[in-house]
This record gives C-alpha cells, sequence and structure tokens, in this order.
C-alpha cells in the first residue's frame, strides 16, 4: 500500500549537550521535549559523554538506520557526531538545533536560533539535503568539519577563548558570540607570520611567505557571525580559503576588516587571497595553531590536506 511522505512516521534520535551555552542544551531540550509529549511523538534520547569513545558507544548502541539524529549543542558538539557517523559508515540524516557560542553552522543553513522554532521547522518543514563537508587532513590524522579549519590568527583567538574563563561567563548572560572578539587584540600581537605553499586541486601553487591567517570554510560564517566568505555555500561541492599576509600590524589590520565588514573589496589588496576549489594542500613546516570547527590546538604542522565529500542533512 503507498503512503504519503507526510503519513509515514518520523523516528527521531535526540543526541544532547547538556552543558553547551553554559546549559543551554540542557534548557533547550527540556522545552522541546514537554513539546514531543505533548504532541505524541515517538522519540529516543541520549546526553553525550566528555569522550568520544563513550559517545561512540552510546550511538552505535542506540541508533537504527531508519532514526533521524537531532543534535542540541554547539559547533563542537555537532562536528563531534557528525564524525562518529561517517567513520562507522553510517547514512542517518542528521539535523541540528544550536545551543552553543558562536552556531555558526545553524547560520549557514539559515535553521531559526530559537531553539522551539528551529525544532518545529526540523519537524515539519526541513528536507534531506546533500551538503558539503569538508575534510581535513593533519599529518596521520583525518578529520571531517561542517564550519572551517583555521590556521594562525583566528586559531589563535580560538585557543585563548577556550582556554579561558571568560567563554563560560559570556556564556552565562547569553553573550558567547562576543568571547572570539574579546582575545582579538592579544592574538594581534602573539600571533607570527609563517610562510606557507598553497596547491588548489592539485595544479595551481602559490607561494605566501607571510601567512598570518588561513581559514578553509565551508560556508560564509565564522567566529560567531562574521561573514569571511559571503559567497560560499554548504550547498556546493566546494570549499574557500581566505590568506591573509601580514605586512604591518595595521595593514593587517585594515584588509581583515575588509574582509569582515561590507566595506571596500580587499581582494585589491597584495596580501588578502582567495582561492576555492575541491581540494586543498597547504605545506607549513612550522608550529601553529589551528581550530576544527571550533576545537582550536598548537602544534607542528607539516602537510595539511583538504577535501570534500557529501552528507544528508535535513535542512
Amino acid at each position: 500500500m503507498y503512503l504519503e511522505e507526510n503519513m509515514i512516521e518520523k523516528k527521531y534520535f535526540f543526541i544532547i549537550n547538556p552543558i553547551a551555552g553554559n546549559g543551554r542544551g540542557l534548557a533547550a531540550w527540556k522545552k522541546i521535549r514537554k513539546t514531543l509529549q505533548e504532541q505524541g511523538i515517538s522519540y529516543t534520547h541520549k546526553y553525550t559523554f566528555p569522550n568520544q569513545e563513550s559517545n561512540q558507544e552510546m550511538i552505535l548502541n542506540t541508533v537504527d538506520e531508519n532514526h533521524i539524529i537531532v543534535v542540541l549543542g554547539g559547533d563542537g558538539t555537532i562536528n563531534e557526531i557528525l564524525n562518529i557517523l561517517i567513520d562507522y559508515h553510517l547514512q542517518n540524516s542528521l539535523s541540528y538545533i544550536a545551543c552553543g557560542s558562536g552556531n555558526d553552522f545553524a547560520k549557514a543553513i539559515s535553521l531559526p536560533s530559537n531553539p522551539l522554532k528551529a525544532w518545529k521547522y526540523i519537524h515539519h518543514q526541513a528536507t534531506i539535503k546533500k551538503i558539503c563537508v569538508g575534510k581535513v587532513k593533519i599529518n596521520d590524522t583525518e578529520r571531517y568539519f561542517l564550519n572551517n579549519v583555521g590556521i594562525g590568527f583566528d586559531a589563535r583567538i580560538v585557543y585563548s577563548a577556550n582556554h579561558s574563563k571568560l567563554k563560560m561567563l559570556l556564556n552565562k548572560i547569553h553573550l558567547g558570540a562576543l568571547v572570539y572578539a574579546s582575545f582579538f587584540l592579544k592574538a594581534l600581537i602573539i600571533q607570527k607570520f609563517f610562510p606557507t605553499l598553497f596547491k588548489n586541486d592539485g595544479t595551481s601553487i602559490q607561494k605566501y611567505k607571510k601567512t598570518f591567517l588561513c581559514t578553509i570554510t565551508n560556508h560564509p560564517f565564522f567566529g560567531g557571525g562574521v561573514k569571511l566568505v559571503p559567497e560560499a555555500s554548504v550547498f556546493n561541492q566546494s570549499i574557500d580559503a581566505i590568506i591573509l599576509e601580514k605586512s604591518t600590524k595595521l595593514g593587517f589590520l585594515i584588509n581583515f576588516l575588509r574582509t569582515i565588514l561590507p566595506l571596500k573589496n580587499p581582494s585589491n589588496s597584495k596580501n588578502w587571497h582567495h582561492q576555492y576549489g575541491k581540494e586543498f594542500k597547504i605545506t607549513i613546516n612550522s608550529h601553529q595553531p589551528i581550530h576544527i570547527d571550533g576545537e582550536a590546538s598548537i602544534i607542528d604542522l607539516d602537510t595539511v590536506s583538504f577535501d570534500t565529500i557529501t552528507f544528508p542533512f535535513l535542512a
């Protein structure tokens, strides 16, 4: 017997990070759970663990092939769940209710910022789309990303923010997006320029002697809603790279502001570079800060490679 699509009951598996956004993940879940119970919607739910191994076990022991997985958390949470699904070859459709600090990915796919409105949109209006997912290989480790990978200046900001008490404080008063701006000046002073060799799709090769910021992005936003590449989209099978070289601190600051604000196009500057394609390879050979979807570290970087895949997303 033929059933209309809207007559088929959806099976939801909610994965909640209760500490995302200083508790906003748990608060959002309580409201959504009440709605689910009032409407008689069938669901399964689990809370995340502090370590990835436990989250892998939790997902593998709970998920079935018909589940639509809805993640409540920040960009770091959705990144971890995505990587688990890909690593274990699970093709469940994924969706997202943003409860973190920056929530750039929710902006990129135009999901409502209000958790209840986001849930109503997901349940009643969203459709399954193939989105672009970036893949980065750092030394010998592969990881997937939905937002961006930053090397240099922006990663320095993220690293400082993640290791500060200010992030928790700003999240508590719902100003989490400001945390990155708070460490802008510190990163400007501390970060040093470094040489990079940039290969685009295996053909075009460019040398940048004084790289200060190198961001590879899957969509327009970074740093809590700043538009870095307005024309980028997760629905295109390509990624974009912005490389800013440093002449003086003032010169870099002017070019950076031109990049993120609707001012004069920075492409006229010899220190501003935009690359786009499906595959990048960046040779660095130095000790640098790097972040993947907001999870930052400072490590020795040799060659960092980028590629793309597609993944089903309910948006």
